[in-house]
């Protein structure tokens, strides 16, 4: 049985989380980024920190990108 399937990730995707990242205001000193995608049959997990924190505009830029479409 295989468990995963190679995606590639659209370009789009990325562009859309760097356009986050310029809007969001940055505190002094170094901030940091992660995004997370997953989705398990139809069941699709979004997941965005900024600095170790929920970060609304990362995760919005996640579900508005090609990836949730499926």
């Amino acid at each position: 049985m295989n468990w995963y399937q190679d995606v590639s990730v659209p370009k789009t995707t990325f562009s859309m989380i760097q356009s986050a990242i310029e809007q969001t205001p940055l505190s002094a000193g170094l901030n940091w980024f992660r995004a997370f995608y997953c989705q398990v049959g139809t069941q699709q997990v979004f997941e965005a920190l900024m600095n170790n924190e929920p970060w609304p505009q990362g995760e919005s830029a996640l579900k508005g990108s090609p990836l949730a479409a499926g």
